[in-house]
């Protein structure tokens, strides 16, 4: 029974390495308009995400609390976001996906985490199936225009690869 136990651990964990470094790319999407999804921000309120920042480049990442990745890649995005803001004129936006959380949860988890960009709240489902989303953390890059310039599902750690993104839309 303990070595059964000690083998499912260590497929758990094996796994998890796996995925964080698995990107999938999603078709499609590229060079369409952000589509008007409407969401929650941290005191209640309805917003659509497309209207957010508008003339900003957005960096906008599907997330949710139980996903280790989400929370590594946007922690690893929150300690660059104010020289992103400055150099990039780029504004991140964090959207959580739990489906079995409060908004109080969400924003408590926020809170600890220590960021500082805009957390919203899909508690309706409304970003998965907009994009299908199959796999998060699920990363969206959108233009001063509204423009959707890339996309994947997976933490990718390479940080230089979005900075020459962010670049590259001044």
């Amino acid at each position: 029974m303990k070595k059964s136990v000690i083998v499912v651990c260590l497929i758990l964990i094996a796994g998890f390495f796996q995925s964080s470094r698995h990107i999938i790319k999603v078709r499609g999407l590229r060079g369409k308009l952000f589509p008007s999804i409407m969401v929650q921000d941290m005191s209640g309120q309805a917003v659509d995400i497309k209207s957010l920042s508008p003339g900003k480049t957005k960096i906008i990442s599907f997330w949710a609390t139980w996903c280790p990745p989400c929370k590594a890649e946007l922690t690893a995005y929150n300690s660059n976001i104010q020289r992103w803001q400055q150099d990039y004129n780029a504004e991140l936006i964090g959207v959580s996906v739990d489906k079995d959380r409060s908004l109080a949860s969400i924003k408590h988890f926020a809170t600890n985490m220590g960021w500082n960009f805009k957390v919203l709240f899909d508690k309706d489902d409304k970003a998965s199936p907009a994009f299908d989303i199959q796999a998060i953390p699920f990363l969206v890059i959108v233009d001063k225009d509204g423009i959707i310039v890339d996309y994947h599902s997976g933490y990718e750690r390479d940080q230089e690869k979005l900075e020459k993104k962010l670049a590259s839309l001044k």
